[in-house]
């Protein structure tokens, strides 16, 4: 082999190594908001409701196709949430490197529901462009999803509930200090 041709096949090996490297350094991932998605207030069997939007993001270095799931990954009490019953606004989505986006939830809840707590997990799954088939490696990153289906009929959300107290406590107060003989007088003197 003349000096040429080891030349020429020690910079392809030089190149062949550098581009594996720089191609090992690119990575897939998955991150979903910490907080969990829940709603604040007993939800009714037969409506439908829009749960909190999940946040969802690519912190990888590569771009990557999203699949939204709900599946019971969190341990603790409560009922099992069907995946028919969370319906993600986009269940596909690709985000580039870095980018996220918020997904729509929306909650039907079927008419024969039990009342109780509901348990389980909005999941984001990434995984590589392209890859339709087979196996491959990805990422993926869960968190908690919770609501209550109350007894039947019209369930009163909690914030009408405490508004309805805070106003009582409000009236009670005005009736008290209006009865009470404490009187309090205001002057404004001026200086001069």
């Amino acid at each position: 082999m003349n000096l040429t041709h080891r030349i020429s096949a020690c910079v392809f090996a030089i190149a062949l190594i550098l581009l594996s490297a720089s191609a090992a350094y690119a990575n897939i991932g998955a991150a979903i908001q910490a907080e969990p998605v829940q709603l604040r207030h007993a939800v009714a069997a037969g409506h439908t409701y829009r749960l909190p939007d999940a946040y969802v993001k690519n912190p990888g270095s590569q771009a990557a196709r999203f699949q939204i799931r709900i599946q019971k990954l969190s341990p603790g009490s409560g009922r099992d949430v069907l995946a028919s019953w969370i319906h993600p606004g986009r269940e596909d989505l690709v985000l580039g490197p870095r980018k996220a986006v918020y997904v729509p939830l929306t909650l039907k809840v079927p008419a024969g529901a039990q009342s109780g707590g509901y348990l389980s997990d909005v999941v984001a799954v990434a995984g590589p462009l392209g890859q339709i088939h087979g196996t491959a490696l990805g990422a993926a990153a869960a968190t908690k999803l919770a609501f209550d289906v109350g007894g039947p009929g019209f369930a009163i959300p909690g914030w009408v509930t405490r508004t309805l107290l805070a106003l009582g406590v409000v009236a009670l107060l005005a009736m008290g200090i209006k009865r009470s003989p404490i009187r309090v007088r205001l002057e404004h003197a001026q200086r001069g």
